[in-house]
C-alpha cells in the first residue's frame, strides 16, 4: 500500500561554512521536531553526523536546519532524498551521510549509474535555489525580520520584497520552520490588523480576494496556503469555494486545479513540453515559472510528472 505522508528533505550544514551542506536528511514530522530528535541522538550516537553535532552542542546556533525540498508521499521522499544525497555528493558535500538514502539507517544501494541519475534529476529541480534563497539572509537579517514582526504587522510579501527572498522564506522564517531559534516564540508575531472583515470571522476582505487570487495562478495546498496565513484549511476551503465570503463574481473554476489544467490554468500541453524542455536545458525553474505566470513549486511538479502527468513527453522514462 502507498503512504501517502507528506513530508521535507532538509539539509545540516555549520552557519560559519554556509555554502557547505554537510548532512541530508527526510522526514514526515515537523522539522522542530526532527531537530530535536538530531540533538538527542547525538549525545550517544556514533554516527558521523552525531559526532558533528556533538562537537558544537556548546552552541547549538552554529549548526542550521533548512528545508530544501518537499514531497507528496514517502516514496517520493525518498527518491528525493536519494536524488539530494547524489547531488550533493557530486560537489564534494554532504560528506556526513553514510548511505545513499531512501530507506532510514540501512539506505538503499544504488549502481554509479544510478546514482547520476539521480545526479542530473536533481540538476533540473530546484537548483538548490530554495535552500540558496535562504542562504541570502544571515542571522542578523533574520533576527531583524523577527524583531520587526513582532513589533508591528508588515506584509510578508514587502519583507520579501526587502530582503530579497520569496514570500515562503519569510513565512519560514517567521514560523521558526527555518533558521530555527530556540528563544524565538512564532506566537509573538503581530497579526494582520482586523480592518473589514467579511463575514462575522476575523478575516479581512482583502485576505480572502488574495487567497483567490493566489490560487488563481498556481496551484497550492489548501494546507500550505493556511500555513501562510494563519487560517484552517477549512476556513482556506470555504474561500476557494466561495460557500463562505461569497463574492458573484469570484468563480471557483477559474483556479488552477491539483491536475494542473484545469480552467484555472493557462497551461497547454505544449507549454508542458516547453517547460520540461527549458528545465533540462539548465533554466531555473523560478525563472521559467515567471514566463508562464505559475509559481516555482508547480514547476517542479510539471517537470516531475507529479502534474500533468498525462502528457509523457519530456519526462524520464
Amino acid at each position: 500500500m502507498k503512504d501517502n505522508r507528506t513530508g521535507v528533505i532538509y539539509v545540516i550544514f555549520d552557519v560559519r561554512e554556509p555554502d557547505k551542506v554537510r548532512y541530508v536528511g527526510l522526514t514526515s514530522v515537523s522539522l522542530n521536531h526532527r531537530r530535536g530528535g538530531h540533538w538527542t541522538d547525538s549525545q550517544r550516537g556514533e554516527l558521523p553526523i552525531h559526532r558533528f553535532l556533538r562537537k558544537r552542542n556548546h552552541d547549538r546556533g552554529l549548526v542550521s536546519f533548512q528545508v530544501i525540498d518537499e514531497a507528496e508521499s514517502m516514496d517520493e521522499l525518498n527518491d528525493l532524498e536519494m536524488g539530494w544525497i547524489a547531488y550533493y555528493r557530486s560537489i564534494g558535500q554532504a560528506d556526513l551521510n553514510i548511505t545513499d538514502g531512501g530507506g532510514g539507517t540501512r539506505g538503499r544501494k544504488m549502481t554509479d549509474e544510478q546514482k547520476e541519475e539521480k545526479r542530473q534529476s536533481m540538476l533540473g529541480r530546484f537548483r538548490g535555489e530554495n535552500f540558496k534563497g535562504e542562504l541570502k539572509l544571515s542571522w542578523d537579517k533574520v533576527r531583524d525580520i523577527r524583531r520587526r514582526a513582532q513589533t508591528k504587522w508588515e506584509s510578508q510579501h514587502d519583507l520579501a520584497d526587502e530582503f530579497g527572498v520569496t514570500q515562503s522564506i519569510i513565512a519560514r522564517v517567521l514560523t521558526n520552520i527555518s533558521w530555527i531559534d530556540e528563544t524565538f516564540d512564532p506566537g509573538t508575531v503581530k497579526p494582520r490588523p482586523a480592518e473589514t472583515h467579511a463575514n462575522n470571522r476575523q478575516i479581512p476582505v482583502e485576505v480572502v480576494k488574495e487567497i483567490r487570487e493566489l490560487r488563481k495562478r498556481e496551484w497550492i495546498p489548501e494546507r500550505e496556503i493556511g500555513r501562510r496565513y494563519g487560517l484552517t484549511r477549512s476556513n482556506v476551503n470555504n474561500i476557494l469555494r466561495n460557500h463562505r465570503w461569497p463574492d458573484p463574481e469570484y468563480n471557483p473554476k477559474d483556479l488552477v486545479t491539483a491536475g494542473g489544467n484545469g480552467n484555472g490554468s493557462k497551461l497547454t500541453e505544449e507549454d508542458v513540453i516547453e517547460i520540461r524542455r527549458r528545465v533540462k536545458s539548465g533554466e531555473l525553474q523560478r525563472v521559467v515559472g515567471e514566463s508562464y505566470g505559475i509559481g516555482q513549486v508547480q514547476v517542479s511538479r510539471i517537470v516531475r510528472g507529479v502534474r500533468w502527468c498525462h502528457v509523457k513527453e519530456g519526462l524520464d522514462q
